[in-house]
């Protein structure tokens, strides 16, 4: 079961610790590869958030997302 972690500092600590650590793009990759969401809706959601994803970001997890299904 991975760990949901995006902030870096609780990132290294996690990992120190051997835990299976993704963040939350990565897991939104994953739902949309499993067929359970829809990756633009979710990024343009998450855009109207204080969570900060550059374009070229967006892009990259857009492109993930295509090449895993």
């Amino acid at each position: 079961v991975p760990l949901l972690v995006d902030d870096h500092a609780a990132r290294v600590a996690a990992a120190d610790r051997c835990l299976d650590v993704r963040g939350t793009l990565a897991i939104l990759v994953e739902l949309h590869a499993a067929g359970t969401l829809d990756i633009s809706v979710s990024l343009s959601r998450l855009s109207a958030t204080n969570f900060r994803m550059t374009p070229a970001l967006r892009d990259q997890v857009l492109k993930l997302a295509s090449e895993a299904g």
